[in-house]
């Protein structure tokens, strides 16, 4: 879409007007699409010529402003397996690892002492009479935050999610851990809880040595990456800018600060943040 609704004034934005206006924050997280009032997202000018233009996951399936009848998204079916299901509906979080390949679970755990395997054989015997224990299985962040994306049942479930806390880790419902950022309210601040926050990322930039994603709607969360983390980020992405980011979906396990009437959550530790690119998932179901 080479224009959209501009939420400030009501008026139509084209995207060459947009990428040149001095309060682009602004109108970033207010930007609607021209037929169906989607959320609309901006997407710079690329490297290659590639004109500026705005995109959106329309509200509509035959949405005058969707390319090609699918939605203006660049989604595609990707052929990705359903989440594990955890034995016992329990499931224990594994942070990002960005630039390296994530662990797999679930895992056995053997006994030590145990004699090692026969020749031509995998894996190892546990010692006679003792059964080998099956340890919880993990999820990556991002694996989570595709089942919050797609299924809404799963993020009023009860199914547990083990993360970490001060001294030890902790067993939490994923209808109380996992918090999207349209649903936040004060109750979220105090007491200061650790949560998993999720949402859509409407805005994103630089400011203060720190980099700074708006998420969904202005009165909602803000998500502050210092500039390392933002570095390993981009690379294990292959993103060449931070407005790349616009319209990924991000989440992210931290404290939820208040400062002037704005809700923030500062990355204080990288591995604990990760994201899903727009070409991903479909609209949040």
């Amino acid at each position: 879409m080479f224009e959209a609704r501009n939420g400030i004034t009501g008026d139509t934005i084209t995207a060459e007007e947009f990428e040149h206006a001095a309060d682009r924050q602004s109108i970033a997280l207010r930007l609607t699409c021209l037929g169906c009032s989607a959320d609309a997202m901006f997407r710079r000018q690329s490297i290659d010529g590639r004109k500026a233009t705005f995109w959106a996951r329309h509200a509509v399936p035959d949405c005058r402003y969707a390319s090609g009848g699918t939605g203006d998204t660049e989604y595609r079916a990707l052929q990705e397996t359903d989440p594990r299901t955890p034995a016992e509906n329990v499931v224990k979080v594994r942070p990002a690892q960005h630039g390296g390949a994530a662990a797999m679970g679930p895992r056995l755990e053997h006994d030590p002492d145990a004699p090692p395997a026969e020749p031509g054989r995998r894996g190892r015997h546990t010692v006679p009479g003792e059964a080998a224990r099956e340890s919880v299985p993990t999820q990556g962040l991002r694996a989570i935050l595709r089942s919050l994306i797609r299924d809404s049942e799963y993020r009023t479930s009860s199914k547990q999610l083990v993360l970490p806390g001060r001294d030890k880790d902790y067993t939490h419902p994923v209808r109380r851990v996992c918090v999207r950022t349209l649903d936040i309210t004060t109750e979220h601040v105090e007491p200061p809880r650790r949560r998993l926050y999720w949402g859509e990322i409407r805005w994103a930039a630089a400011s203060g040595g720190s980099y700074w994603l708006n998420t969904e709607r202005w009165e909602t969360l803000t998500v502050r990456v210092p500039p390392d983390a933002m570095a390993d980020l981009l690379t294990t992405y292959r993103l060449d800018d931070v407005e790349d980011l616009i319209g990924a979906r991000f989440i992210v396990y931290g404290w939820l600060n208040a400062k002037d009437d704005r809700l923030f959550v500062h990355v204080k530790e990288p591995e604990w943040f990760d994201i899903r690119l727009p070409a991903e998932d479909p609209a949040i179901a």
